[in-house]
């Protein structure tokens, strides 16, 4: 696994934790229970997705056979579907409180978007790897609408 699929698992399972604890507050007892299940959905969904996804790169650039690769495909459209099954269990069948168990279940959404946003943010302030300038400080790469031909008058 790649070090930002760790860290989305990770943050998935502390605000599972902070999520159900807040519907907890918010709805009480039951509220807990749809929260905490909704997390559980989203966390294991997640896990199921990431080893998944990850056979599916190394079998494609490992130059699977297309039987292989269709084999994973339909592991990823039979997780889909379990997803909806279980979903419909939660909400019609168990009859757990849909807006806590949504906010459960948005565990997943939310670490994706923090993590991206702290990478993103850790690698424009000082990661390794500043962007590339010239000499005088500027993109190597002038956007299109800043590009003038050499000799021509600017507006």
């Amino acid at each position: 696994m790649t070090a930002g699929v760790k860290r989305i698992e990770r943050v998935n399972a502390i605000l599972a934790v902070a999520l159900t604890a807040v519907a907890g507050i918010v709805w009480g007892p039951r509220g807990t229970l749809s929260a905490g299940a909704g997390a559980l959905l989203a966390c294991a969904d997640f896990y199921v997705l990431a080893r998944l996804g990850a056979r599916a790169v190394v079998a494609a650039r490992d130059g699977a056979s297309a039987g292989a690769l269709g084999g994973l495909a339909l592991a990823l459209l039979g997780k889909m579907t379990a997803l909806f099954a279980l979903v419909f269990v939660a909400l019609r069948v168990a009859h757990l409180a849909a807006a806590p168990f949504a906010l459960g279940f948005s565990v997943l959404v939310i670490s994706i978007l923090l993590v991206s946003l702290t990478s993103s943010a850790g690698t424009l302030a000082g990661s390794p790897h500043p962007p590339a300038t010239d000499s005088e400080g500027q993109s190597p790469s002038p956007s299109p609408c800043g590009v003038v031909k050499a000799g021509a008058p600017t507006p």
